[in-house]
């Protein structure tokens, strides 16, 4: 059996309920995302403020290459590749910096060296690990199994569909127990056993029950029953370095202590008049990346709870300027007709950022729409890459190189 070393650091259900004294945050200095002022604001935010060099590089096209549903996919970027990891058809998909297409053995099935679910992934210099619901598998990069990493197949851990690997090689993810009473931050090592927990909300009897009566469904995990629903849980969302949690109608963004699981409030998001018609604040729903210089966070808000707001833009992108405290909104830019920075490096495309890492941010573009942003922008760098490209091609990678 094998051994348990537990740290629960108990926050008052303040977490759930929000942070609605302003002031005593900025007195704290904790940096506030300014919604309101940026949704209202006539200022887009330029590429050129932040990014030194944009390259558009068309990502190799073959059988076992072909990319799909790439709005349902994340991006993991290490210093010589990058690994896209497809969630609608839990694929994970590889190329090189030209362009070039790695081949990553995926096999899927039941077996110890096989992937029964794959939910997400971590990928660094040395290894691929992959999230197979009850298990963490590792990988060399050429998709040759090492071995079955943490048991995730704990009493309390079912909830963990992002995962984080720690400095220290541990694993950081968010657990619940079986009877969907009370949330947990938690940190194993490579062979499984807790580092640390943190408990994050405990639910009335009477919100279990509610929850239990709208889902209809069930999945048993090891003995225990848990019922699934439509009840919107706290996420861990990895951002490069940094975890972060979210937590449903809470206007704080917490950094998560790697050390202890420890939560720390990192941001406020300012919602002003825009919020929902239950007046609770606006709803993060990513963390797209941070550096020393920024945050960018991406909000949700829902047309049944946001009518007055404009369809294009229901998931909302912000850039937080931690020198100035400032924050700008990624808006539509009607040159390009896509959302993102306003790109004055060479006139192309909105710069729409999937993810950070290593000094750069990056982007996958479908290759239609990239063709169609081509022939509006008429940018030579794009028009050059779209003449060698075909509706039905992969998409095209976009890579800025920051300041």
């Amino acid at each position: 059996m094998k051994k348990f070393f537990a740290a629960i650091y108990i926050l008052p259900m303040v977490l759930w309920a929000g942070c609605s004294n302003k002031t005593s945050h900025t007195e704290h200095n904790i940096p506030v995302i300014q919604i309101e002022k940026a949704f209202n604001s006539d200022d887009g935010a330029l590429l050129g403020s932040w990014a030194k060099s944009i390259e558009y590089i068309p990502l190799e096209t073959n059988e076992e290459s072909l990319l799909s549903d790439i709005q349902f996919s994340d991006l993991y970027p290490l210093k010589e590749r990058i690994y896209i990891f497809t969630h609608n058809g839990k694929n994970i998909t590889c190329f090189d910096y030209n362009g070039k297409y790695i081949p990553f053995k995926l096999h899927k099935g039941r077996a110890e060296n096989e992937l029964a679910y794959p939910q997400n992934m971590i990928a660094d210099e040395e290894n691929v690990i992959v999230n197979d619901g009850l298990h963490l598998k590792i990988y060399d990069h050429n998709g040759n199994f090492i071995r079955k990493s943490a048991d995730l197949n704990k009493p309390y851990y079912l909830q963990h569909l992002y995962i984080h690997k720690t400095v220290d090689g541990n694993f950081l993810f968010k657990g619940e127990d079986p009877d969907n009473t009370s949330d947990y931050v938690c940190i194993v090592d490579a062979d499984g056993n807790t580092i640390a927990q943190t408990l994050i909300l405990n639910y009335s009897a009477s919100e279990v029950e509610n929850f239990k009566s709208r889902s209809g469904a069930s999945s048993k995990f090891s003995g225990k029953e848990a019922s699934l629903g439509s009840r919107v849980p706290p996420r861990i969302k990895p951002a490069g370095e940094n975890a972060f949690l979210i937590i449903p109608n809470n206007d704080t963004l917490w950094r998560i202590d790697e050390r202890n699981a420890g939560l720390i409030p990192a941001y406020i998001a300012d919602s002003g008049e825009y919020r929902n018609v239950g007046n609770r604040p606006v709803e993060y729903n990513r963390v797209i990346g941070e550096t020393n210089n920024m945050l960018i966070v991406k909000f949700l808000f829902s047309p049944v709870s946001y009518p007055n707001i404009d369809k294009k833009y229901i998931q909302s992108c912000f850039v937080h300027d931690k020198v100035t405290n400032s924050t700008l909104m990624l808006k539509h830019d009607p040159k390009s007709n896509c959302t993102g920075f306003i790109n004055n490096l060479d006139g192309g495309i909105a710069f729409y950022p999937s993810a950070i890492a290593n000094g750069k941010m990056f982007q996958i573009v479908d290759a239609a729409d990239f063709i169609d942003a081509a022939e509006l922008t008429q940018s030579e760098k794009m028009m050059e890459v779209a003449a060698t490209i075909t509706e039905e091609s992969n998409p095209v990678l976009i890579v800025c190189t920051l300041k």
